[in-house]
Parts: C-alpha cells; sequence; structure tokens
C-alpha cells in the first residue's frame, strides 16, 4: 500500500515495510537492500513466509522474536542484547555500492567509502516490562533510516512511557511498528499513548491476535478504539507499506495502517 497525496514531485525513494506477524517485519529499499526485524518460531502458528534478507536483527532473544534461521540468505545477523542480556550500544550501516552484489555492514564510525542510499540501524535500550527490567529484562528497539525515512521498530516493548532520554533519542519518526497486544507488552491503550509520546506520520500495529496466532494476545481493537480521532484508520488489502520522505500523512493528520 503506497500512502500519497498525488504530489508529483522528486522527494525520495520509496521504502517497503512488510508486516508477516507478531513482530516479524521486513523493510526493503528501491536500491534492493533487504532486513528482517524479529523473525519468529512457527511453533506460534505461522507459516514460513519464504523471506531472503541481508540483515536480520533480533530486538531479544525470545522463541518468537529471534529465530534467525527463517530468514534465507542473509550475509548479517545483528542482536540488540549481549549475552549479558543488556541492550548493545548498535549503530551500523548495511550497503551495497552501485555495481557491486555484496552487502557489506560496517559501524558507522568506520572510515569506508558509503553509498547515498545505504542503511543507518541504531538500538534504543528499552524494558519488555513495567517493572524496569526485572520481569523479562530488555529489549532493543531499532531505528532504521533510509532515503530520509526513519522506521522505529519497537519489539516486545513492555515500559508503559518512554522516557524523555529514550524520545531525545529516537528523534522524529515517519513509521512506527508498535505492539499492541498486550499480555507479554504493552496493550492497546499503553500503546496508543506511546505513539502520541512519538508522534509519527504512520504507526503500524504489530504483536496482537490473529487467526493463526496460538498465543494468547488480545486483538488490535483496544489499540484503534484507544488513538485519538485524528489518526485516519486505514486497513490495507495486504501486508505492505510504501512511505517516502515528505508524501503521505503529516503529524499533524496522522494515518494508523492496519497490515
Amino acid at each position: 500500500m503506497l500512502l500519497t497525496t498525488g504530489v508529483d514531485a522528486d522527494t525520495g525513494k520509496p521504502v517497503a515495510v512488510r508486516f508477516w506477524g507478531q513482530g516479524l517485519v521486513t523493510i526493503e529499499t528501491f536500491w534492493n537492500l533487504r532486513l528482517a526485524i524479529d523473525p519468529y518460531a512457527l511453533r506460534i502458528g505461522y507459516d514460513d513466509p519464504g523471506i531472503d534478507a541481508d540483515l536480520v536483527l533480533v530486538t531479544h532473544e525470545h522463541y518468537d522474536h529471534n529465530n534467525v534461521h527463517l530468514i534465507r540468505g542473509a550475509s548479517h545477523v545483528v542482536r540488540a542484547l549481549d549475552d549479558t542480556g543488556a541492550v548493545r550500544t548498535l549503530d551500523v550501516v548495511l550497503d551495497r555500492m552501485p555495481n557491486q552484489e555484496n552487502v557489506q555492514l560496517t559501524s558507522t564510525v568506520a572510515t569506508v567509502v558509503r553509498s547515498a542510499h545505504a542503511v543507518r540501524v541504531r538500538s534504543v535500550a528499552a524494558f519488555h516490562d513495567a517493572a524496569a527490567g526485572r520481569d523479562r529484562g530488555e529489549v532493543g528497539m531499532v531505528l532504521v533510516e533510509v532515503d530520509g525515512v526513519r522506521i522505529l521498530h519497537c519489539g516486545d516493548l513492555g515500559q508503559p512511557l518512554l522516557t524523555p532520554s529514550q524520545l531525545e533519542v529516537i528523534g522524529t519518526v515517519d513509521v512506527l511498528l508498535v505492539p499492541v497486544g498486550g499480555v507479554y507488552t504493552i496493550d492497546g491503550p499503553e500503546a496508543a499513548r506511546i505513539t502520541e509520546q512519538v508522534r509519527p506520520r504512520i504507526v503500524v500495529p504489530i504483536h496482537y491476535r490473529t487467526v493463526d496466532l496460538t498465543l494468547p494476545l488480545e486483538s488490535v481493537d483496544g489499540f484503534l478504539d484507544a488513538l485519538p480521532d485524528r489518526y485516519r484508520r486505514v486497513s490495507a488489502p495486504g501486508n505492505t507499506l510504501a512511505v517516502t520522505t515528505d508524501i503521505g500523512p503529516s503529524v499533524e493528520s496522522p494515518h494508523v495502517v492496519v497490515l
């Protein structure tokens, strides 16, 4: 689904965001760089989606989010948590230079030549629960930036509000991917409050109950009911959202898109 206003302007290349169920989201750029975030284990009820990616990101080490073997062809796997369960300070660049086949992953501090359409990925430390991590530990939210588009995947966010320091690190967001199903994460009303803190142009609910899911999550309805009326409700016919830098919804007139 491409959200545009019909403005004929060179405002940047579209970035495709696809939701596959639970926390699994893929991001594909116009220049064919592919990221997969939080691939699920098949025992939660979803089928193998047959995804290929250059980079797999894992926000935390729970089986419904860390099945990296589900993703085919990935040359790089990055885990947001270290061996102690703490969030790594992650700031890397995924890139493929013109006329080259291989994809490279480097630190932002590395002195290497990068293309204008490289993908930057950063971690934002958060908690998996409302008890400062005492119940379920930490989770590394991931902020993805490419072609001017900024996408925040919240992973299994459990804290009911973001802190000022987290919001400062996050900055402006075009697409917010937020869990809404409760039980193991924030629920619908809490996700709506997080959305109001972040103020994205587009918010996409993830990690909620569907027909195929075997985990006891809540439906997306509580989230949709809790959002302010200024969010235009959009039900996409498929699992894909395409977004560019400045075409489409605004912070003042945002959309909530159910994929």
